[in-house]
């Protein structure tokens, strides 16, 4: 299995991002279609360029064979040159394909992608100026957007450091004061920070955002995660969102492995919620969420996180449910989402995959090679 997902992970879906590099104005190009036609003006994302910078690092750091370094040094350079700003220690959310600001407001998921990336790039190259805008940006969160009062952290901001009511992350929602998604996003960015760069005070952060997961934002049963709470830490939306709650399984597990941290708490939680999302999102595919339109339909980064938390719950109970679960999965991840086409990637998902005008691109400001890239060397390290 693992040899399939190497060549899969190498011949199939590296090769696609790779094309995308745009050499006249730096870092990656922003929208691809469905039907592998580049928009090149299409604006440029801080997650998604992070994304490519992470993406690259990793895989950098996994084969330790050079093929990639150049990819993320183009990555790294757009993302300190066009994203970063000196005097607020920020990064925009959003530019041009040239680099020019668009959108300017401070949203701390995507603080916490930059630091993901720069961490792995540093580990990858030892890059102190990487590691400099990293730790630069993580004293920022820590001392704009942690709110000591209400005991989580703000999620949105000017650009001047000034707080803004939460709308990035909030899916539309009223009153949403904080999100499990930044936390989940800052749980990865932290520890990657802690693995570049061990330090006491890092390591209490990640405690910290591991306790507020694990506390406040988790039902009291340990089996579901609360997306959206208002400033009390109250829960606004009741739908579940299997993909997060999967995807925290497995990260929440990953800090236990790497840190050999004995927090029977954190055990528990980790293979609780990762076993509750698998009973009520599994139905032969991964559902995205309880509100999921088509119960048939298949999201690529879904899949994509579900397949490590599947393998993880495999590998620490024994119980083959979950492996016979993961190669279902893996084979319908190949025959729903896996564009047969030579020149494609994944779409978007199964529905997009027939196209339209209404079907979401191949590679867009939430798509890159992040999830599925992840997923396959976190599998493959694991195996």
């Amino acid at each position: 299995m693992k040899q399939v997902l190497c060549r899969h992970l190498t011949e199939k879906i590296i090769p696609f991002w790779t094309q995308l590099l745009d050499k006249e104005a730096g870092g990656f190009f922003g929208f691809v279609s469905c039907d592998k036609q580049i928009d090149q003006e299409a604006p440029k994302g801080l997650v998604q360029q992070a994304r490519f910078l992470w993406s690259f690092s990793a895989l950098e750091n996994h084969f330790k064979n050079h093929q990639y370094q150049p990819y993320a040094d183009h990555a790294f350079q757009f993302l300190k040159n066009h994203l970063y700003q000196k005097e607020t220690e920020a990064f925009h959310w959003l530019v041009t394909r040239k680099g020019k600001p668009i959108e300017t407001r401070i949203i701390t998921y995507g603080q916490c992608f930059a630091i993901y990336a720069l961490s792995e790039y540093y580990l990858s190259t030892q890059n102190q100026e990487a590691l400099d805008l990293a730790m630069a940006s993580y004293r920022r969160i820590e001392e704009k957007a942690f709110d000591p009062i209400r005991g989580g952290y703000i999620e949105e901001f000017d650009s001047a450091w000034n707080e803004t009511p939460c709308d990035a992350l909030s899916d539309h929602h009223s009153n949403v004061a904080f999100t499990a998604n930044t936390m989940i996003h800052m749980l990865e960015a932290i520890l990657n920070l802690h693995r570049a760069f061990p330090d006491e005070r890092i390591k209490k952060t990640l405690y910290r955002v591991i306790g507020l997961l694990t506390g406040p934002l988790m039902d009291p049963s340990k089996s579901r995660l609360w997306m959206y709470v208002d400033q009390s830490f109250q829960p606004l939306v009741n739908t579940r969102h299997y993909g997060h709650e999967i995807e925290f399984s497995w990260l929440l597990q990953e800090v236990l492995d790497r840190l050999q941290v004995d927090n029977p708490d954190w055990v528990s939680a980790s293979r609780q919620i990762g076993v509750s999302a698998i009973d009520h999102g599994w139905n032969g595919r991964f559902l995205k969420e309880t509100d999921e339109q088509d119960p048939s339909d298949h999201v690529w980064w879904v899949a994509s996180e579900a397949l490590v938390g599947l393998w993880i719950l495999y590998q620490k109970t024994n119980d083959r449910q979950y492996l016979n679960h993961f190669h279902t999965l893996f084979q319908s991840i190949q025959d729903d989402l896996v564009d047969p086409d030579p020149d494609g990637e994944w779409f978007w998902s199964k529905a997009n995959s027939k196209g339209g005008r209404a079907a979401r691109g191949m590679c867009e400001l939430w798509k890159t090679p992040y999830h599925n890239t992840r997923a396959f060397l976190k599998l493959m390290e694991r195996m």
